[in-house]
């Protein structure tokens, strides 16, 4: 069972990093000046909370099994 916490951490840790991949790719700002396009960091969001909810769900997993 501890596979399983383990796979679903270090998914939940990619989610994360993922996240953070967006917001860096836009630290310029352009998508910002361009009125169609939609800005990257709002859509940063959702990877980041269901990696922390991952990572959180594994971590509980570790440590009460």
């Amino acid at each position: 069972m501890a596979g399983f916490y383990r796979g679903i951490f270090v998914v939940g840790v990619l989610l994360i990093i993922l996240s953070g991949v967006i917001v860096l790719g836009d630290s310029d700002n352009v998508s910002a000046r361009m009125p169609t396009q939609v800005v990257p960091r709002r859509y940063a969001r959702y990877p980041f909370g269901a990696g922390t909810a991952l990572t959180l769900l594994a971590l509980v997993g570790l440590v009460f099994t």
